[in-house]
């Protein structure tokens, strides 16, 4: 949760600088041809080497997009839309919820421009996960330091959408409210799972690290099925030596009765 809200504060606040440059507000003014070379360049210098998982759109007042550069993305519209524009209403910039779109998880981070009490219009940069082999590669490292099989999903703190960071996943029972405990849960086809989650800092998200509960169980299964074992040694020993030390004595008592 640190490292991801590291990174998402990072994201908030190169987002910010863009939305302060100043080819944004003139192609919103004017939105001429110069306006938008310049803006070409600016936004391709911002997503880098995301051009190809990310875009950077300007959108009208009313949430028509009159600019995009980088990654092909649907125009949102309808409750989609009105999605956004309430996610991204503010003059500072923030990062939205996760979406699916087509059959990857995105999200947006943007914000309102504004210049004399007015809406000039959004600036929006909307990204794909991350590549998923090269994001497998990452995932297949840091659950090895974890150990016990661990997985980790992201997912809204609403628990509308959730991903293994590689393909959108089902079944996570997690919101913002079940945070900071031990959860126990089953997702189906998959084996049941022990659960932690952490909000992650300037996102709407959280991350969890699931266990396999009989990995996690397994060495208390062994200790119990050890103890078992060496309980019923013992009570079988000890059954032994009761009846060797009764019979010693009700043998001499049972002879004096007869006599």
């Amino acid at each position: 949760a640190t490292v991801l809200g590291t990174s998402s504060r990072l994201r908030v606040t190169a987002m910010q600088q863009f939305m302060q440059r100043p080819e944004v507000r003139e192609y919103l003014r004017t939105r001429s041809a110069p306006g938008a070379a310049a803006l070409d360049a600016a936004a391709q210098a911002h997503l880098g080497a995301a051009v190809q998982i990310g875009a950077v759109e300007l959108w009208d007042p009313a949430g028509s997009r009159v600019f995009a550069l980088g990654a092909a993305f649907n125009q949102p519209d309808g409750d989609a839309l009105s999605s956004y524009l309430k996610e991204l209403h503010g003059t500072t910039a923030v990062i939205g919820r996760l979406r699916l779109e087509g059959d990857r998880l995105a999200y947006a981070i943007g914000g309102r421009i504004e210049e004399n009490g007015q809406t000039l219009g959004y600036v929006v940069e909307r990204r794909r996960l991350s590549n998923p082999s090269q994001t497998q590669q990452t995932i297949t490292l840091l659950t090895g330091l974890i150990g016990s099989e661990a997985a980790i999903v992201v997912g809204n703190d609403d628990g509308t959408a959730w991903t293994d960071l590689t393909r959108p996943v089902t079944g996570v029972p997690i919101t913002q409210r079940s945070t900071d405990r031990l959860l126990d849960y089953q997702r189906a086809g998959l084996p049941a799972v022990f659960a932690w989650a952490r909000a992650i800092e300037a996102t709407p998200w959280l991350v969890a690290i699931e266990f396999p509960r009989d990995v996690v169980l397994a060495p208390a299964d062994r200790l119990v099925r050890r103890a078992s074992a060496i309980a019923f040694a013992l009570l079988l020993v000890a059954a032994v030596i009761g009846w060797a030390l009764s019979h010693r004595i009700t043998t001499p008592l049972r002879h004096v009765t007869e006599t």
